[in-house]
């Protein structure tokens, strides 16, 4: 098990994410560092939790701006490879991301249609991606309205992703522990040798430990670590 920072990335700095309101997202005070460029909060991440790598929900991507990609050759080279969700519509993005050095996040919430998630599957096959199951207040979101998460998950599975995130975006940043434990429980069960990742409303070790204990991999943690409630 790894716990793995998280950073969000909005108007070019990193912000605090708080219950998926994205545009409400203040520029990140932490004691980590006294910057809110990428680099300087991605090196202090690395450096206080040891991390192998960190997740970048790149905002500016998710949200279509054109100068979003650029600095990806640059984080390869300073924070290593990233796990970046950037919001993913077009296979290009997929190959921007790859040819940088980084793993790109397959997310439901942008997924125009189903036959995406096998074609990108089928297309790279060499490439580690990972399928994000997005919710919000535990209902799957995007083209995954009105389908239970774990139908979702199993269709996943079957078009050959081998990498999952499931993440409940409401939760994120509200410290009142994860809320995705049961869900986590029956996906471990449809494959167990998936990678699954999990966090959102992490406090404390504990909440860690709730989701290894059903089988979670790695476990994405944000506003925790920066609040010193699990590396000091």
């Amino acid at each position: 098990m790894a716990v793995i920072p998280v950073m969000d990335r909005l108007n070019g700095v990193i912000v605090h994410a708080h219950g998926g309101d994205r545009q409400t997202y203040p520029p990140i005070q932490t004691p980590l560092c006294a910057s809110t460029h990428p680099i300087e909060v991605g090196k202090a991440l690395l450096q206080a939790t040891f991390a192998p790598h960190l997740y970048v929900a790149d905002l500016d991507a998710i949200l279509g701006l054109p100068f979003a990609y650029i600095d990806y050759p640059l984080w390869r080279d300073e924070l290593g490879c990233l796990w970046i969700d950037a919001g993913i519509r077009h296979a290009e993005s997929i190959v921007k991301i790859a040819e940088c050095g980084h793993d790109p996040i397959i997310a439901l919430e942008t997924l125009e249609d189903w036959q995406q998630l096998r074609d990108w599957r089928d297309a790279f096959p060499l490439v580690r991606m990972i399928f994000s199951l997005d919710l919000r207040n535990g209902n799957p979101i995007g083209i995954g309205e009105g389908q239970s998460p774990i139908q979702i998950a199993a269709k996943a599975l079957e078009y050959g992703y081998r990498r999952m995130l499931v993440l409940d975006i409401s939760k994120v940043g509200q410290s009142k522990g994860p809320s995705t434990v049961e869900l986590c429980r029956q996906i471990r069960r449809l494959d167990a040798r998936l990678h699954l990742i999990s966090g959102g409303g992490i406090r404390s070790w504990e909440d860690v430990q709730r989701l290894t204990d059903v089988g979670v991999d790695d476990v994405v943690v944000g506003t925790a670590i920066h609040e010193g409630k699990l590396f000091s």
